[in-house]
């Protein structure tokens, strides 16, 4: 989801960012398990189902998507969440379009320490 920012001439400045920009908000996301030990990511933006890859750091748990060549963190999983994942070759990425309709696809998953 993007959003408009305002920002004073002393930030912008300091960030090298235009007076106004458009930043990525932090991306809502919940990760599945299911009884054959298949896994998934729901996503409250359907943008993300599009996703190329999704990959897993086995030290920290952590979660990235690859989406038009840019990285973005959907967080962490740790445990049995991050066994499964690591078990698995692909991930199901699923959520709701803007008009109810439900969207998946599948993305490679890579996993590496």
């Amino acid at each position: 989801m993007l959003f408009s920012v305002q920002m004073r001439n002393a930030d912008a400045a300091k960030w090298g960012h235009a007076r106004t920009g458009y930043y990525m908000a932090e991306i809502s996301s919940g990760f599945m398990l299911n009884e054959a030990g298949r896994v998934a990511i729901v996503f409250d933006d359907p943008a993300f189902v599009r996703s190329e890859t999704i990959t897993l750091d086995l030290k920290s748990g952590s979660l990235h998507a690859i989406l038009h060549e840019t990285h973005h963190h959907l967080g962490t999983v740790s445990g049995h969440l991050a066994e499964a994942f690591a078990s698995n070759r692909h991930v199901l990425l699923t959520s709701k379009r803007g008009d109810g309709s439900i969207i998946d696809l599948q993305a490679d998953l890579i996993v590496y320490n």
